[in-house]
């Protein structure tokens, strides 16, 4: 008994050590995160480089997956183990779940989009017919469509400053995304169905 109670002191003190440096190492890893996430953030708002012809030279590409390495980073430290306690948590822990969540969903969003772009710049670069690369373009613009119908940005309720603000922000940004890609596939299919397209194009397109 003597003994144990000279343990306990002993018990109790690397216990507030070890949750010190937990706080210490959760804290730094939440606040990369952050960062990793703003940076990304910044990058894609930045309206100069999202144009036409960064797309259609690939030079778009180098931006979003630039992007997306820092997402995955973020996840990654929001999912590691300095975050796993903190995910028992009923107010800290739903923060957690929410920025894990929406970080992994707009990396996996890029990738789609990267891989259906790069897919649609070969059907125009190559020697495909017009129905040919519509049929294309539908079909890479369905799967970012898709991707956008099973995002998953998580709980969405009880957030807290800046993360609550950014959650209600991309809500309203992807749902735009979304509808405006719908139109866009639906118009490529109804183009890659038309019959004889390319011969009903040279006819009326002036000499």
């Amino acid at each position: 008994m003597t003994y144990l109670r000279r343990l306990l002191p002993t018990a109790l003190a690397l216990t507030a050590v070890l949750v010190i440096v937990w706080a210490i190492w959760a804290t730094i890893s939440l606040r990369a995160a952050a960062q990793d996430v703003q940076a990304a953030r910044d990058l894609l708002a930045d309206d100069s480089s999202l144009t036409l012809e960064s797309f259609l030279t690939g030079d778009l590409d180098v931006i979003a997956l630039e992007a997306e390495v820092l997402l995955r980073q973020a996840n990654d430290r929001l999912d590691g183990p300095a975050m796993a306690p903190a995910r028992w948590l009923p107010v800290l822990g739903r923060q957690i779940d929410a920025a894990s969540s929406i970080s992994k969903s707009l990396a996996d969003l890029i990738s789609v989009s990267v891989a259906s772009g790069q897919q649609v710049r070969a059907a125009i670069d190559g020697d495909q017919s017009l129905d040919e690369q519509f049929a294309t373009i539908a079909e890479s613009l369905g799967r970012v469509d898709n991707t956008l119908d099973e995002l998953d940005l998580g709980p969405d309720s009880a957030l807290i400053g800046r993360l609550s603000e950014a959650r209600i922000e991309l809500d309203a940004e992807l749902a735009d995304l979304d509808e405006a890609v719908s139109s866009a596939t639906l118009v490529a299919r109804e183009l890659a169905a038309t019959p004889n397209l390319t011969c009903c194009l040279s006819r009326t397109t002036p000499r």
